[in-house]
């Protein structure tokens, strides 16, 4: 069952129940009073017909008539002849009358007696409501004493009337309960799909995200608890969005890494199986020998770097460090002995005042040296690598600066995929991979720090990044 249909319904129910409670208390309040109205009315008339009756059998038991009152007969006479003129006088077909003796028994009656022998009251009370042959009757009694007789006078009194308009207001308001229901049902019908509709719409939202939609919004526009979800449900999606496109971006970065891995290794392994199937098969002079084992040399070391660097780049994957207070001077006093035991065609100039900052120092060294590497790799022989530090209010800026070859604009955000190279014949010739700066852009991701490349073809590349300082408290 729908949502707006069990809205319906219950909302119907509810409505139903508190209708139909407050319509029958209403009623029964109603019926209660005027049955109310009908006895106190009824006991009125019945205390002046037994005060009539009594009044009249006392003057006549003071004559002789009656023998002063001790003739039983003439006193039954007396008394049957003052009921029918009582009778007479109501002009009321539904009102009856009846006189008992002590014992009950009916000595006169205007209906049926069979209706006083069954529902004779006996001893004196105030009144009676009866069902009687499809009548509500009333019937009241009281002690008459005439002479030296004691009598019953009974009255019955139909207030039938009084239980049909019950029975008529009861009618009425089935039928009222009828038209509300059917007059609820339709207006909460239309109301429950209105308040319903954001429900649709979320769950129509819902479908479209799980069948890959993941751009679907709701865009609910509503203050109450709904629009609330509805947000909510936005901002999921959005999540779920941005969270997808990173999964999708990074098992496209992993196949791509895996295709460029597969073809950095397959290459110098082709020249190495080729150049040593040479060795092998051919009996060659000194020179081609010589250069064959070159060759194999090369590539071999190209593999040995290429395995290094992947190792360095996969020990930083995942990793969290500690920060430690590091000496500046100390890693550039490192580098300066490193470069000046590996060849070098270019000139450095460190610019870099002594500070203590936030590091590791083989993860400083490490940046580093990709970054002068790489300019190295990008400028011309006899030119300038210039590594600058400076202290500024953000922390301690360190810029490797070189006048090379450079990037273009677009180069520079895929410059920092793995195995990413701008001039693939320049950067295998030099025996690099296109990892450097995948490696320094991870290191700077442990620092915290953003890598800034600033770099135009054939006017050099500048790299930035920011290390915090050690302040003099610790």
């Amino acid at each position: 069952m729908k949502f707006s249909d069990k809205l319906t319904l219950s909302s119907t129910a509810v409505i139903a129940i508190i209708f139909s409670v407050g319509a029958t208390f209403m009623m029964t309040q109603n019926h209660e009073h005027l049955l109310q109205s009908y006895i106190t009315r009824n006991m009125q008339t019945h205390d002046l017909e037994s005060f009539t009756l009594e009044s009249k059998l006392t003057q006549d038991a003071t004559v002789n008539l009656t023998t002063y009152g001790s003739d039983e007969k003439a006193m039954k006479t007396r008394a049957i002849y003052y009921i029918q003129q009582i009778s007479n006088h109501m002009k009321q077909p539904q009102t009856v009358y009846a006189l008992l003796d002590q014992e009950g028994r009916v000595l006169y009656a205007t209906g049926q007696q069979d209706f006083f022998k069954q529902h004779s009251l006996k001893k004196p009370q105030s009144y009676r409501i009866q069902n009687y042959a499809g009548s509500h009757m009333m019937l009241v009694s009281s002690r008459i004493t005439a002479g030296k007789f004691t009598y019953l006078l009974e009255s019955g009194y139909d207030i039938t009337s009084c239980y049909e308009e019950r029975d008529r207001q009861f009618q009425t308001f089935f039928l009222t309960l009828l038209c509300v229901l059917l007059l609820s049902f339709l207006l909460l019908k239309r109301l429950s799909i209105y308040l319903s509709r954001p429900i649709l719409r979320l769950h129509e939202a819902s479908r479209h995200i799980a069948l890959g939609n993941y751009k679907e919004r709701t865009n609910i526009q509503s203050d109450d608890e709904i629009g609330e979800l509805s947000r909510s449900f936005d901002e999921m999606a959005k999540a779920t969005e941005q969270t997808i496109h990173k999964l999708e971006v990074s098992l496209a970065q992993r196949e791509d890494f895996m295709s460029n891995f597969a073809h950095e290794i397959k290459t110098p392994m082709t020249a190495i199986l080729g150049f040593a199937d040479t060795l092998r098969t051919y009996d060659c002079d000194i020179e081609t020998r010589k250069k064959c084992a070159d060759y194999i040399y090369t590539e071999g070391k190209r593999l040995e770097t290429l395995s290094y660097t992947l190792m360095d780049l996969l020990s930083l994957s995942g990793r969290e460090i500690q920060l430690q207070p590091v000496s500046v001077r100390s890693v550039i006093k490192q580098l300066k002995q490193y470069y000046e035991a590996v060849p070098n065609t270019c000139t450095l100039d460190f610019q870099c005042p002594d500070s203590f900052v936030y590091s590791k120092e083989e993860l400083l060294f490490t940046m580093l040296r990709n970054l002068i590497d790489n300019a190295i790799k990008a400028s011309p022989p006899t030119a300038t690598v210039f590594i600058c530090g400076a202290l500024c209010d953000e922390g301690y800026r360190m810029t490797v600066r070189d006048d090379g070859i450079g990037m273009r604009e677009e180069d520079i955000e895929q410059a920092l995929q793995p195995f990413y190279m701008a001039d693939k014949s320049r950067a295998r010739k030099q025996g690099g991979a296109g990892l450097g700066l995948s490696i320094v852009k991870r290191i700077c991701d442990l620092h915290g720090s953003p890598l800034q490349i600033a770099s135009k073809p054939q006017e050099g590349c500048s790299v930035t990044f920011l290390l915090e300082v050690v302040s003099d408290e610790n």
